[in-house]
């Protein structure tokens, strides 16, 4: 039987090379989660799956790799978790996940947890490549007024939003999106982003306006 989903949930001090060797061993792989890898290997080890769908990893910034010749797979859903970075390396992160996607129009689903507010400039170049295609942005950290206003504009497919907000004025804007069928906005604790702690999040439903016509 053709193994098509794979978990693996640490694989610190395992070698990339040895990773990669094993999953050119799985070309027929669809979903990846797996955990530990230096993130700069990630591309690396996607290349050998071209099968590839879904991929569920951490943002792990340590080694050097070289982007690989082989293209990678058209990646439908992508969530990473990045609550180790630090300000000096949350650029690089916005790189990395950019070189994840190359293909156009190919991810439905986004998924990010970071504790970083998400800045427009990576919006703007997520949702240029897939625009057409993304039904789900789920980011599980802060944005922007901006991001949510870029979001409305130019990502018309999308359908379900999640998002770190830090106040009703922005609850307000999302509210004004169209095309959001199911929305749901996480209420930050602007505090713990000061300690440095895990944010704490309250949900807060939100009902398309459309549902209360007709």
């Amino acid at each position: 039987m053709a193994c098509i989903l794979m978990s693996i949930q640490c694989c610190l001090g395992v070698p990339p090379i040895t990773l990669i060797s094993v999953f050119s061993q799985l070309p027929l792989l669809q979903n990846l989660q797996i955990s530990g890898v230096p993130s700069t290997a990630i591309p690396s080890i996607m290349a050998c799956l071209p099968n590839l769908i879904a991929l569920d990893t951490n943002y792990e910034q340590h080694g050097n790799y070289h982007l690989p010749s082989t293209p990678l797979p058209h990646l439908q859903r992508l969530r990473i978790q990045a609550r180790s970075v630090d300000a000096s390396e949350s650029g690089d992160l916005w790189n990395w996940l950019c070189s994840l996607i190359p293909h156009e129009a190919s991810l439905q689903s986004f998924s990010l947890t970071s504790k970083f507010a998400i800045p427009l400039s990576f919006v703007t170049r997520l949702i240029r490549r897939h625009g057409q295609s993304l039904t789900q942005f789920h980011v599980f950290a802060r944005v922007t007024p901006e991001v949510l206003v870029y979001l409305g504009r130019n990502c018309l497919a999308l359908t379900s939003l999640v998002c770190s907000v830090a106040s009703a004025d922005m609850v307000r804007q999302v509210l004004s999106i169209p095309n959001v069928i199911t929305k749901r906005l996480l209420a930050n604790d602007r505090k713990s982003y000061r300690t440095r702690q895990e944010p704490s999040y309250s949900p807060v439903h939100l009902v398309d306006r459309n549902w209360c016509h007709g």
